[in-house]
């Protein structure tokens, strides 16, 4: 059931919510808009420049938790570096986000700008 016509990949991840919920220890990292007070939370535990696991937190509408869930999964086993070669095209392509939720995509760019400038500072 989708009463509201989210795009099927986003509703879905809004249902299930794959690694919603909180790390003890790692890093964390924050986005956050002020325009309509969408958040997000990703935490990280990593092996040198690799994620080995990842969880999030989200504060919004379905796509913006679609999104939090999206990243979370995706960065897992991944390098740093393979990090910021994720923009906001490639997460409203990968989910099919509408024009009028851009800057939930925008928020997801933002999160993973943040790792990694806590990265870089660590």
């Amino acid at each position: 059931m989708n009463p509201f016509g989210y795009p099927p990949r986003v509703w879905q991840l809004f249902i299930d919510a794959p690694r919603a919920g909180e790390l003890a220890g790692g890093l964390t990292a924050e986005a956050a808009t002020r325009a309509n007070g969408s958040r997000l939370r990703l935490q990280v535990k990593m092996t040198r420049s690799r994620i080995d696991d990842a969880r999030f937190q989200a504060y919004g509408c379905p796509t913006t938790i679609a999104v939090g869930a999206w990243i979370a999964g995706w960065v897992v086993g991944k390098e740093l570096q393979e990090l910021s070669g994720m923009s906001m095209k490639i997460i409203r392509e990968t989910l099919e986000i509408p024009d009028d939720r851009t800057h939930c995509a925008l928020l997801g760019e933002d999160l993973l700008k943040s790792l990694l400038s806590l990265t870089r500072s660590n």
